[in-house]
């Protein structure tokens, strides 16, 4: 009764055999109707405790509605209003026919509950709380219903708004037929709809297992509709909690279960402020948030046709979780959460159109800063699973923890398993996402766990500004990174990241975002598509899209390595907006870091059909790329083994923006930092390098970038810095083609500076059919760059000379006259299996090679070993090893008076197409006639330097020395050591005749083809050959060790500003001079010498000489200068001189 101040206690009993029980709240003040003790206190006159079992049962409908005055409640529980004393004893309802309706009223504090407490309970409730519905018929479930007043909350479970008591005992709802709806109020102020102990403010402990079930028909949470009065808070949820206003500290606790066996689970969020539903504990807080922790595991399993939908509403908070959390909620949450979707329907995830309307299943929410430990699973057996981001603000949609400015770290497995599709589709309000995995909009703290997803076919799509898709733990802004591995598979269809149009709009499969300034990120990314290909497409101004740790603007370490592999094709396009990229790798858009990757790890694609590489024609930097780095992500070491390889072609395509590159390795535009790792690319059918039309817009399979931009001036240093090395073996069915592109790490003609740490470059064509015959061309323009390190092999595996199409190529630095034609004797380049007569007959079987027939086991073992110790870099650092040749006369290799013949060259050497006129291929005597020097002089301690003059051409000068050994004199095209600029020498040397520091036509001599002259070759060069013997120096201007040959410079008589009258009487006398001494020096074209040169007596040790075939030795140009020289009379008329200062 009311104000009753005694403790009460004794089991309550009610039974309707055959009929019903309702209870109904009056039309006046206080007209409540109750089954149990309690009542209303009128000024806290209730202070005794109330006990007990109660008991209903009924063969009917079992109703409870509140009346339309205040205080006119009905209650099946003890308690009441304004009580103050301790509730205890469990509570059993069972209904027959009709079921269970649980409504509030219209008048304020007129609730309907089945559960003890109240409004305004001041002590601990205990006991549990049992539902039970038997009826067989759609009518016969339970329906929780908020009242249309304030206060007029439906609940089944312990309720106590503002009280400040603990609630404990298990919640039991099982129907059989009919299914469970619970509606919050549209015009009620806190009027919700729940299931689970809590109210308003409660400030206690909350706790006891939440069992839902329904055996037939749907199970509905239903937020709260638009009011006339604005901020209703009306909720609808199934777990403990509630709204609190501010610093409850209470624990919420125990397991959540809630399964429709053959129905459907749907959540909607409402209409209002605050209008959620969840599935969980917690609930929505404001100011400080809600501080107490929360645990327990949460279940949810529907077997209907729909499935499971999560649906967020249309006004403020008013969001939709299956999940512990909510809005604002500070304290730590420990437990899993598991939706599955058993029967033909889906999981679909949909954020809302209100300002922080998410849509979420997994721990967390919005604005919550405990950490949350658990794992996140949903699965369907047939049924797609769908997350749309909203149209709002914060309005994502997620699989895992956290949310919207979320603190604290959040670690646990992340599991989707879809029957059918997964898809990911970006929103229309800024941060409404479509995330698999922890994190979210400007989350801050560590994330951590493996996320494991499985689908017929996914389909990530960005939306608009922030409307990122993401499987992988991050998002956009966050903060501190995470750990765990991600592994995707797609057993039936295709796998697509497409990343939107607008800003932020990225899709990416791995850990990261974009926007975090300090993240570590690692662990191992995988993509595997059983039936399908894969396509990556970037978009607007940082929406790349990306399968790797990294993204755009994340500074820190992203490691792991990463797997791709598609039964069909792989696309990787770059966008039209910054930071577009298309990756596979860690890394990606400005996103630096102290590692990159790891020695040990492996970036591989692996496709059936093609795979595509295409730059950005519009945005500056934006690359496709396979390997570890990205444009402008500095690393101190960005390293991992790059394995790609295709069943049909390789493409990659430079874009027509600046440094819009097209890359397979590790680094990037414009990166620095050590790059390393081997390199093994195989295409079943062509490989094509193409650069494009953008400075810079690179196209290659190495590690570093290539800054090939022609500079005006002196050269200045260009691409990124840092140690650049490993080994690289690409291989093709059939051709490999570059325009423009290069297979190696750094470009020998420019100043590069990266520095090379070691590394051989195999390239092999024709795998189809590596024997003589077979179709694959290995294809160069004059841009194309095929190169080693410079203590490296390049070794270049063909058919045959027909295979052989890169003339004007640049090979380690050198620009390679052409292959030589059949028939014609074995070449010093050439390693051989077989050699042909002219009539086919094979006439010898040299087998100094094997074809690189390990190239297979190579790419398995992620090793490129050479097939053979042979190797013959004698006309430059490469060898050619061709299957098969045919030659007129049967023999080891000779050694050529010139540089081999071009395409139309014959036997006796004539000039090709783009080759230099040969001689006839007859052996040189290996006893060499008395050398002829052009000029000597002698330095102060007697030491000879011999002054060489030789016909320009662009190979450089051979040297056959008495002892037999054949020596390569490294052109200018080679800038390793540093070479300095021809102009500068130049000048330097003629200042006295030209008094002029503008020579701007010499200093654009940069490249190995010399502008000069009309027919584009260099007219004339000095080389130098300097006694380099252990304890003797010479040419030693700038204190360096020297090197025993020096270019130095090139000079043509046809010089276009050579019509200054005093520059052409200084070239002319020049040659006058040469020739009074017996050598032509200054000409116009004509054939290269052979120039023989006197041996000491013991032939002298040269530091980095390198061991060749024959006993012939490798010499790189070492750098001078003539600041102190003038070029005059004196100095060619005289044989001694004190300008070379030989210590």
């Amino acid at each position: 009764g009311n104000d009753v101040p005694s403790n009460n206690s004794g089991t309550v009993s009610v039974e309707a055999t055959t009929g019903s029980v309702a209870l109904t709240g009056g039309e006046s003040y206080a007209a409540y109707s109750q089954i149990g003790h309690g009542g209303l206190g009128g000024g806290s006159l209730i202070n005794g405790t109330m006990s007990d079992n109660i008991t209903v049962v009924a063969g009917g409908m079992v109703s409870l509605e509140g009346g339309g005055q205040s205080n006119a409640f009905a209650l099946i529980g003890h308690g009441g209003v304004t009580v103050n004393g301790a509730l205890s004893g469990d509570v059993s309802v069972t209904s027959g026919t009709g079921g269970v309706l649980v409504a509030g009223g219209n008048g304020a504090q007129s609730f309907a509950q089945i559960g003890s407490g109240g409004y305004n309970i001041d002590n601990d409730i205990s006991g549990a709380v049992s539902v039970i519905g038997l009826g067989t018929a759609d009518g016969d479930g339970v329906r929780v219903i908020g009242g249309e007043a304030d206060y007029a909350v439906g609940q089944i479970g312990h309720g106590s708004n503002f009280g400040p008591g603990d609630l404990s005992g298990d919640v039991t709802v099982n129907v059989a037929a009919g299914g469970i709806s619970l509606q919050a109020s549209t015009e009620g102020y806190f009027s919700h709809a729940m299931i689970g102990h809590g109210g308003r403010d409660n400030e206690g402990d909350l706790s006891g297992v939440v069992t839902v079930n329904a055996a037939s028909g749907d199970i509905t949470l239903t937020g709260g509709a638009a009011s006339a009065q604005y901020r209703r808070y009306t909720h609808a949820q199934i777990g403990h909690g509630g709204y609190r206003g501010t610093g409850q500290t209470g624990t919420y606790s125990d397991n959540v279960s809630v399964t429709a066996e053959t129905g459907n689970v749907s959540l909607q969020g409402g209409d209002d402020y605050g209008t959620y539903t969840q599935i969980g504990h917690g609930g929505l807080a404001l100011g400080v948030g809600r501080l107490g922790d929360i645990s327990g595991d949460i279940s949810v399993v529907a077997g209907g046709s729909t499935g499971i939908t999560v649906t967020g509403g249309t006004d403020e908070n008013s969001f939709a979780l299956i999940g512990h959390g909510g809005h604002n909620s500070q304290g730590d949450m420990d437990g899993g959460v598991s939706v599955s979707a058993t029967g033909d329907g889906g999981v679909s995830i949909t954020g809302g159109s209100g300002l922080g309307t998410f849509a979420q299943i997994g721990n967390g929410g919005s604005l919550g800063t405990g950490s949350s430990v658990g794992a996140t699973s949903v699965s369907t057996v047939s049924g797609d699973v769908v997350l749309q981001g909203g149209s709002n603000t914060d309005t994502a949609a997620r699989i895992g923890a956290g949310g919207a400015d979320t603190g604290g770290n959040k670690s646990g497995v992340v599991t989707v398993n879809s029957g059918g599709l997964l898809n990911l589709l970006g929103g229309l309000g800024d941060g409404a996402a479509a995330q698999v995995g922890h994190g979210g909009v400007r989350s801050i703290g560590f994330k951590s766990g493996d996320i494991n997803v499985n689908a017929d076919a996914i389909t990530m799509t960005g939306g608009s500004t922030g409307a990122f898709t993401q499987i992988g733990h991050g998002g956009l802004g966050g903060r501190l990174g995470a750990t765990g591995s991600v592994t995707v598979i797609v057993s039936d269809g295709d796998l697509t990241l497409d990343a939107g149009d607008a800003d932020d709009s990225f899709a990416l499969i791995g850990s990261g975002g974009s926007g975090i300034p300090t993240a570590t990120f690692a662990g191992n990314v995988q993509a595997l598509v059983q039936a399908g290909g894969v396509s990556l497409l970037g978009g607007g101004n940082g929406s790349f899209a990306q399968i790797g740790n990294g993204g755009f603007e994340i500074n820190g370490s992203k490691t792991g390595s990463v797997l791709v592999s598609a039964d069909q094709g792989i696309d990787l396009i770059a966008g039209d907006g910054a930071g577009s990229i298309a990756m596979i790798g860690m890394g990606g858009f400005n996103a630096p870091g102290n590692t990159l990757g790891g020695a040990g790890e492996i970036v591989q694609v692996l496709s059936g059909g093609d795979i595509t590489l295409r730059a950005s024609d519009i945005a500056e930097g934006v690359m496709a790329m396979i390997g570890n780095g990205g444009s402008n992500s500095d690393a101190v070491l960005a390293a991992a083994d790059v394995i790609v390889s295709a069943d049909g072609d390789i493409n990659l395509n430079g874009g027509a923006a600046n440094w819009a590159a097209a890359q397979i390795g590790n680094g990037g535009s414009a990166t620095d930092g050590e790059k390393s790792g081997a390199i093994l690319v195989s295409a079943g059918n062509d490989l094509n390098l193409i650069r494009g039309s953008g400075e810079n817009a690179y196209a290659k399979i190495g590690h570093g970038d290539q800054q090939f931009t022609p500079m005006a001036g002196p050269a200045i240093p260009v691409g990124g810095a840092g140690y650049v090395g490993g080994d690289i073996q690409v291989t093709a069915g059939e051709d490999i083609s570059l325009e423009g592109g290069m297979i190696g790490h750094l470009d020998p003609a420019l100043a590069n500076v990266g520095v090379g740490s070691g590394g051989d470059t195999f390239i092999a064509v024709s795998r189809n059919q590596p024997e003589f015959g077979g179709t694959g061309d290995l294809i160069g323009d004059a841009d194309a760059v095929l190169s080693s390190d410079p203590s490296g092999e390049l070794r270049l595996y063909l058919p045959g000379r027909a295979n052989n199409l890169l003339a004007g190529s640049s090979l380690n630095g050198l620009s390679y006259p052409g292959a030589n034609v059949d028939p014609l004797n074995q070449q010093i380049d050439e390693l051989v299996i077989h050699q042909l007569d002219t009539n086919g007959a094979e006439v010898l079987t040299p087998s100094e090679h094997s074809n690189l027939d390990n190239w297979g086991v190579n790419l398995l073992t992620r090793t490129a070993t050479a097939d053979s110790a042979n190797y013959s870099p004698v006309l430059g650092n490469y060898s050619l090893y061709y299957d098969t040749i045919t030659v007129v006369e049967a023999g080891p290799p000779v050694v050529p008076t010139t540089p081999g013949g071009g395409t139309a060259g014959g036997s006796a050497g004539g000039a090709g197409d783009t080759g230099i006129g040969g001689e006839t291929e007859t052996p040189v005597d290996p006893v060499a006639p008395e050398p002829v020097p052009v000029y000597t002089v002698v330095g102060t301690d007697g030491r000879t330097i011999q002054v060489l003059g030789n016909p320009g051409e662009e190979l450089g000068l051979f040297l056959r020395l008495p002892n037999g050994a054949v020596f390569y004199l490294v052109d200018r095209g080679s800038l390793n050591p540093l070479f300095f600029p021809v102009g500068d020498l130049i000048e330097d040397s003629l200042d006295d005749f030209l008094n002029d520091d503008n020579l701007t036509l010499f200093q654009e001599n940069r490249e190995p083809m010399d502008p000069w002259g009309d027919d584009g070759e260099p007219d004339f060069e000095f080389i130098y050959l300097a006694d380099s013997r252990p304890g003797f120096s010479s040419f030693d201007f700038y204190g360096l060790d020297p090197s025993p040959f020096i270019d130095i410079v090139p000079v043509g008589i046809d010089d276009p500003l050579s019509e200054d009258r005093e520059l052409r009487e200084f070239i002319e006398k020049l040659e006058i001079e040469f020739e009074e001494i017996g050598i032509s020096g200054l000409i116009d074209g004509g054939e290269p010498a052979v120039v023989e040169l006197p041996m000491p007596a013991e032939a002298p040790v040269i530091p980095g000489t390198v061991a060749k075939t024959s006993g012939a030795a490798e010499f790189s140009p070492a750098l001078i200068d003539f600041d102190e020289a003038e070029i005059s009379d004196e100095f060619l008329e005289t044989e001694e001189t004190e300008i070379f200062d030989a210590e």
